[in-house]
């Protein structure tokens, strides 16, 4: 997943030397390591890639560099990654420079909206300067990329599953809504960033289709 896997650069900590390294937060699944080899090996065997967590812009970068490697290797071509739907989970963080390239390989991104509440730690331990990386849904919309958007919740059967890890969802539609207000927790997180009730109906029915091969069917 890689949820503090990031290249934004913590705040300095009064106290604390500027020389002190900095413990790798992507060490588990960066180049070489048993996740990455086995994540190649999977994408360079003809199968399709979806589902893998990529919460913060450093995991991108290792699965965009991955699907590059996989290319240079001649296990497959630019139009055969691009016609395997690869897709990545959460986009926490997604850096501008990294929206080509997922253009470029047609990698679609699932968006949950309790993931805007990553806000108030982005501003804590960064700064508000990475507040722009958060969730850039608008940026994908526009630069082509397609996107899932979601809840990241189960399925709700009884009032008592209502509660989730501490929070209150009440169906579907005040989640949608955020992404249409950007708002949560009381703030508005890149307003820049807000879709319209449109695509965000789409992207959460037909586009989540296409996400599933199953567009013709489904949505």
């Amino acid at each position: 997943g890689g949820a503090a896997c990031t290249t934004a650069v913590p705040k300095q900590k009064a106290g604390t030397a500027t020389s002190a390294p900095r413990t790798d937060p992507c060490s588990t699944h960066g180049v070489g390591t048993v996740n990455y080899n086995a994540h190649l090996a999977t994408l360079e065997a003809g199968l399709r890639l979806v589902n893998v967590h990529a919460q913060r812009d450093g995991t991108l970068d290792i699965l965009l560099g991955m699907v590059d490697q996989a290319v240079r290797d001649g296990a497959l071509t630019v139009d055969q990654v691009r016609k395997r739907r690869l897709y990545f989970d959460h986009g926490v963080l997604i850096r501008p420079d990294q929206i080509p390239l997922l253009k470029k390989y047609n990698i679609g991104m699932t968006f949950q909206t309790s993931n805007l509440n990553n806000g108030f730690e982005i501003e804590r331990k960064y700064g508000p300067e990475y507040l722009k990386w958060l969730m850039p849904c608008k940026s994908l919309l526009d630069a082509g990329v397609p996107f899932v958007v979601s809840s990241d919740q189960h399925m709700i059967d009884t009032p008592e599953q209502l509660n989730v890890s501490g929070k209150l969802y009440f169906g579907i539609w005040p989640l949608i809504e955020a992404f249409v207000t950007r708002e949560w927790g009381g703030r508005t997180w890149g307003p820049d960033q807000r879709l319209d009730r449109v695509t965000t109906l789409r992207g959460i029915t037909t586009q989540a289709a296409w996400f599933l091969l199953r567009e013709k069917d489904l949505g």
